[in-house]
């Protein structure tokens, strides 16, 4: 769960070169295309070096797709150490995601039996629709979806489970303004995995109109480990990728494997949907900007009608070149300013810009509000705090 927006390391490609970069980009999917397997088999016999590579894809999230290409596509010529590291790898990334699964069904049962209506979506989910199983993608926490008018109960619910929020100790005014901003928290418990109640789907400063109540009823079943549950329908789950990578600016290039995925893994997805209800929410360029960086990266095929989409957007082929570059741009830290003129050039309603300027200004961190407990009636002056804050958190510059 993020907070205000500070300089943050973006991860890139910069350490590999073209041979090494081109593994990383090709092994990026499920099916390795002919030209990616003797790329793959080359590097292994060329003396690639294979400890950036392996250090890149943990950082992007393909570790789990590097090794099994390894193993399936160059299996006989690997060495027998790198072979047991492979197969170890996926061992227990398909351990630590089934026993993740596991405690989202007793999530799911625990929330049915108080009466909550709930539904998991990203994490396994998309692992399952995406990838057609949890064993190639890992996923960090527990991604589920309530209404609004639930999230008392829930956490309720998730506290008798053993799962803690680290909004604990806030007054209930300062909880109520926190939940409002940002539209979901996040609960940890000792060994388990994270687990983060949504009702909404982005903070209300980043203004994303895609409302729960509709992917509600437009859920559809998805078989999870023998089990069927609600999930969004596709076209719903595909503008959700769009709008929780394009949060987050498509930093790791598993963000980017899971549209082409998704494409792939849904033939049928019906695309004056996915595009009609994008614009319908502004949501529009997020989703052509996946599909764009899909095409160009993992030379993903994408649709005449979304390719014709993103070649009358220009701001998005601009944020196209610009994520491009920076995969292999020397690993720099994003500064505020930066990370604003993206969520500034990602809308495409200028009216959703502007919003997204002044709720951005107004919005509070957690951190602010575990710092100063400001009476009621003063409660209009944490935005003020919490640019004092940020002030004083600035390294001083002495002049030589």
């Amino acid at each position: 769960m993020r907070g205000n927006e500070t300089n943050r390391k973006f991860p890139t490609m910069a350490g590999l070169n073209s041979v090494e970069a081109g593994i990383l980009l090709a092994t990026a999917s499920t099916h390795l295309s002919d030209a990616g397997r003797l790329r793959l088999r080359s590097g292994l016999q060329n003396g690639a070096n294979w400890a950036d590579i392996v250090e890149s894809a943990l950082v992007h999230g393909t570790a789990g797709l590097l090794c099994h290409h390894l193993l399936q596509d160059a299996g006989d010529l690997l060495p027998p150490d790198l072979q047991s590291v492979a197969s170890e790898f996926l061992a227990s990334q398909q351990r630590r995601n089934a026993s993740a699964i596991q405690q989202l069904f007793q999530i799911l049962g625990a929330l049915s039996n108080a009466g909550i209506a709930a539904m998991p979506f990203k994490g396994p989910v998309l692992a399952q629709a995406a990838y057609g199983g949890v064993h190639l993608r890992g996923f960090r926490d527990l991604d589920i979806l309530i209404r609004e008018q639930d999230i008392e109960p829930t956490m309720a619910v998730l506290a008798s489970l053993g799962h803690r929020s680290r909004t604990s100790g806030l007054r209930k005014r300062r909880l109520l303004s926190f939940y409002r901003d940002t539209g979901q928290d996040i609960c940890f418990a000792e060994e388990l995995t994270p687990v983060e109640p949504h009702w909404t789907f982005a903070p209300r400063s980043f203004v994303a109109e895609f409302h729960t109540v509709d992917v509600f009823q437009r859920s559809s079943p998805l078989l999870l480990a023998e089990r069927s549950i609600q999930t969004p329908s596709a076209e719903d789950a595909f503008i959700l990728l769009g709008l929780h990578r394009s949060k987050e600016r498509w930093k790791r290039l598993v963000w980017i494997s899971d549209v082409s995925e998704f494409e792939r893994s849904h033939p049928s997805l019906d695309w004056d949907i996915v595009l009609g209800r994008a614009r319908s929410s502004g949501l529009l360029r997020m989703v052509l900007l996946g599909c764009a960086l899909a095409n160009r990266m993992l030379d993903s095929s994408i649709p005449d009608v979304v390719r014709q989409a993103i070649d009358a957007d220009r701001t998005c082929q601009a944020l196209v070149a610009q994520i491009t570059e920076s995969k292999f741009a020397p690993q720099h830290i994003e500064t505020s300013f930066q990370i604003k003129r993206f969520n500034w050039m990602i809308h495409d309603q200028f009216s959703n810009r502007m919003r997204y300027i002044f709720r951005d200004r107004a919005s509070v961190g957690l951190e602010i509000y575990h710092l100063v407990d400001l009476p009621d009636w003063l409660a209009w002056a944490y935005p003020l705090v919490r640019g004092f804050y940020s002030i004083a958190k600035r390294p001083f510059k002495s002049k030589a």
